[in-house]
């Protein structure tokens, strides 16, 4: 009879060790804790603004309507053109260049309907190209002498050497100087 006893007594402190809850409660919080750094990365993907960043600029879109497959009677149309009179301003790693348009698209090869400010000590010289658009932008007149309205609108197209910070800080130089209202972004400057 002292076999079996033995053999009942090590089921017993098998049983024992088997209904253990020591790993419980550590179990239970570290769920509770992934479900709640889930909800909070969920909750924070779903509340990102339409609109972020440091400075508002825009992309330009060209304005075809698009059909109405729903028959909704809602028809796009653009708010703003950009025109061939419509101020650029376009930075490289030496100097700010800007004009019309026009002088960067059907005549960039003129070089008179071009300015430019160059940098100092490698340096954007925002004051300054601030200071003479204002200046350029009060005396702009076309073949006809009638005086070209600015429109609110700049399109500014950066070097691809140009640095982010750069970018948005001569975004929000325009932005700010009472010229322009919109800033388009534009790309394809070699």
């Amino acid at each position: 009879m002292a076999p079996s006893t033995t053999l009942q007594s090590k089921i017993l402190k098998t049983k024992k060790r088997l209904f253990n809850h020591f790993w419980e409660w550590p179990t239970i919080t570290i769920a509770v804790f992934g479900i709640v750094v889930i909800l909070f990365f969920s909750l924070n993907v779903v509340s990102l603004p339409g609109k972020y960043g440091i400075v508002q600029s825009e992309l330009p879109l060209v304005s075809i309507p698009f059909p109405d497959p729903g028959f909704h009677d809602f028809e796009e149309s653009p708010v703003q053109s950009l025109e061939k009179t419509t101020p650029v301003v376009a930075i490289s790693t030496s100097s700010f260049y800007f004009g019309d348009l026009l002088a960067f698209s059907e005549d960039v090869l003129e070089s008179r309907n071009k300015f430019s400010i160059p940098h100092k000590d490698g340096e954007p010289q925002l004051k300054t190209l601030i200071e003479t658009m204002n200046t350029w932008l009060s005396r702009r007149t076309d073949h006809t002498k009638k005086k070209i309205e600015n429109g609110g609108i700049v399109v500014f197209i950066p070097s691809g050497e140009i640095p982010m910070p750069i970018v948005i800080q001569v975004i929000a130089g325009l932005k700010y100087s009472g010229l322009f209202e919109r800033v388009v972004l534009a790309g394809g400057l070699k």
